[in-house]
């Protein structure tokens, strides 16, 4: 089974939060669970199950972990540190959001 393209959607930026603040933090699931578009709700507790259930997943949780492995073995630590200093400077939108800049934080591509 592959992931669909929600479930991708989550994932990829999963790892994105995880390279921009260099680990995992409380929230970052279900942060990047709205951003694919999931229904969070607003009951944290449930917002928390919610990120739980899409990262106990074997394929999101195997494609976060090579996503990771993956950058970590192509980038040196001194290009990771600059990797979170340029994702740091974007700002938060799409193109499609009126966000006015040229610099968004949904930048992995496959």
């Amino acid at each position: 089974m592959s992931l669909t393209a929600q479930e991708k959607k989550f994932a990829d930026d999963y790892v994105f939060q995880y390279f921009h603040t260099g680990s995992t933090y409380s929230g970052m699931a279900v942060s990047a669970a709205a951003y694919a578009g999931y229904e969070v709700p607003g009951d944290e507790s449930k917002a928390d199950s919610l990120g739980k259930s899409l990262l106990a997943k074997k394929e999101i949780s195997e494609y976060i972990d090579s996503e990771i492995k993956r950058f970590r073995n192509i980038l040196s630590g001194q290009q990771r540190r600059n990797l979170w200093e340029y994702i740091s400077s974007f700002k938060v939108g799409t193109p499609e959001s009126g966000t006015a800049s040229s610099d968004y934080g949904d930048i992995i591509r496959h």
